[in-house]
């Protein structure tokens, strides 16, 4: 009997096991499957090699240095899928983000940004990820004024807002890294800002801390009319996603 038990025991481990290990989403349909969520885009995945600017290592959009690649057609399809999911025409604000760090949100809000500007939209790119910021690396602006700066007063939008090479193209990076991230993000200033943000461009796309990691991004959900949610084929495990599905609804 006992002989029996382990037998038992060890085999519901090994079947459970491989099930976990096989619990990642692969394709669009483990998506629509398992989320019950629109699916806006599959982007390959590609080694993004850091030039250096101004002594910041810099990855440029892959829309704006490699226009003909297979990467850039497929931002370009996402941006045409994202443009549908909104009957509006101007003032769309959407936080990109992730379920985990490392699947490639902020790359997906600078190409994004850049190939929606290329349609003829005014874009504004903005670094709420107040932890580890980034975004201002892909566009080789400067880290301050941000953000942060325009939501407790000590900056103008018009210095805080900075020019990129790309036409309708401007990013508003995170500005002064605060001890109070979430609190900052959940203000009534936030909230102000985001609405004069909308009334300037035709798309705000706001990159913003996993979901899992921290509250900002469930805090700023709140404030806006979508969430693009980046998924790492077969790295991102269905029941993280889930979780972080449900945070931010």
């Amino acid at each position: 009997q006992m002989a029996v038990l382990i037998g038992l025991v060890l085999g519901v481990g090994l079947a459970l096991g491989f099930e976990y290990l096989d619990n990642t989403f692969k394709t669009p349909d483990d998506i629509k499957e398992h989320l019950g969520l629109p699916f806006l885009g599959m982007v390959p995945e590609v080694d993004v090699r850091t030039a250096m600017a101004g002594g910041r290592p810099q990855t440029p959009p892959h829309v704006i240095k490699n226009p003909n690649s297979a990467v850039a057609d497929a931002y370009r399809v996402l941006r045409t899928n994202l443009i549908f999911t909104s009957a509006q025409t101007t003032g769309r604000t959407a936080v990109v983000t992730s379920a985990n760090p490392g699947e490639g949100k902020t790359t997906t809000v600078a190409n994004l940004a850049a190939a929606l500007a290329h349609n003829g939209a005014k874009v504004l790119a903005v670094d709420a990820d107040l932890r580890r910021p980034t975004l201002y690396q892909h566009f080789a602006v400067q880290k301050t004024p941000g953000l942060t700066d325009l939501i407790v007063g000590k900056s103008t939008a018009s210095q805080a807002i900075q020019m990129t090479r790309i036409d309708g193209l401007q990013v508003l990076p995170c500005g002064y890294q605060p001890p109070n991230p979430a609190e900052l993000l959940g203000s009534p200033m936030m909230r102000q800002v985001l609405d004069a943000l909308r009334s300037h461009y035709d798309w705000v796309l706001i990159d913003t801390p996993p979901v899992l990691a921290m509250a900002d991004t469930a805090v700023l959900s709140a404030l806006v009319e979508g969430v693009v949610l980046v998924l790492g084929s077969e790295r991102a495990t269905k029941p993280s996603v889930a979780r972080a599905v449900d945070q931010v609804h």
